[in-house]
């Protein structure tokens, strides 16, 4: 789930209020706003922490620093401390729309599907055309296994914003599990189209192809994303799909680097499918 990290907005209100707010601007606003991402986690943490103890800002400013360290913590694997910043955020500014969003996903890698649906809820009552918390609500259905109210919310997320490529993809994990096996390769290639680099979606895609008996079609998409995450997962299933083609010693090879990799990737590729 992607995080929102805002901070951009107070640089460009100093910015546009003259030279002298500019330069009474706090420098670390810079890293713990971290646009374009140039920062580090850490770095961003520090700049954020330096804003929240130093005294000087507005309670709404510090709601952002908190929920912009949330978000860094998160992406540490503190996911305590990101709950707990992200927390904070909404009890100083229970206005602050981003904040509900981002506990949604602290909520949700906490396990507590629950809050994150509140917190999504929320947000969407706020702004009822956000993509993304309707792709991440639809998310959290997809974790109950209510598939009929995740793809609800992948369509509405799809309706607010065509341009977006996860929902796409997500929706297309929904037909997977259904059974919709054509459907799923055709939201997949969609989201594919969207954005060449997204690997997932060449994963789902692969998994339909796979759940249809055409192995060698699925075997490229696998071996498109490995190329792109390097991360050994899209390897188990190529050498699934190389051992109902045969090739077992090359399949029994690429089962046992991805399982090195990852102990639970069988499981996780049993779930939609693909198995030996």
């Amino acid at each position: 789930m992607r995080q929102r990290f805002t901070g951009a907005l107070v640089l460009a209100m100093a910015l546009s209020a003259g030279s002298a707010l500019a330069q009474d601007l706090d420098p670390s606003w810079t890293p713990c706003a971290n646009q374009g991402s140039r920062y580090t986690a850490q770095q961003q943490i520090d700049g954020c922490t330096t804003l929240i103890s130093g005294g000087r800002e507005t309670t709404s400013n510090l709601a952002i620093a908190y929920s912009n360290r949330g978000n860094a913590r998160l992406r540490l694997g503190d996911r305590a401390g990101a709950l707990s910043d992200q927390n904070e955020a909404v009890r100083l500014n229970p206005g602050y729309q981003d904040a509900y969003y981002n506990r949604g996903i602290a909520r949700y890698e906490n396990g507590d599907n629950t809050g994150a649906i509140a917190d999504y809820d929320q947000a969407i009552r706020m702004n009822p055309r956000d993509d993304e918390a309707l792709n991440n609500r639809g998310n959290v259905y997809l974790r109950l296994n209510q598939l009929d109210r995740a793809r609800q919310d992948y369509d509405a997320s799809t309706t607010a914003n065509p341009s977006n490529f996860r929902a796409y993809r997500n929706r297309g994990l929904v037909y997977l599990l259904q059974g919709n096996f054509g459907d799923a390769i055709t939201e997949a290639t969609r989201s594919i189209q969207l954005s060449p680099r997204y690997g997932d979606a060449y994963v789902t895609r692969a998994h339909a192809f796979f759940r249809m008996g055409d192995y060698t079609t699925a075997i490229v998409d696998y071996e498109a994303a490995e190329a792109l995450y390097q991360n050994g997962d899209a390897l188990y299933g190529r050498g699934v799909a190389r051992i109902r083609l045969g090739r077992v010693s090359e399949g029994q090879a690429d089962i046992a680097a991805a399982t090195a990799d990852n102990p639970n990737v069988a499981a996780d590729y049993a779930r939609v499918g693909v198995s030996p």
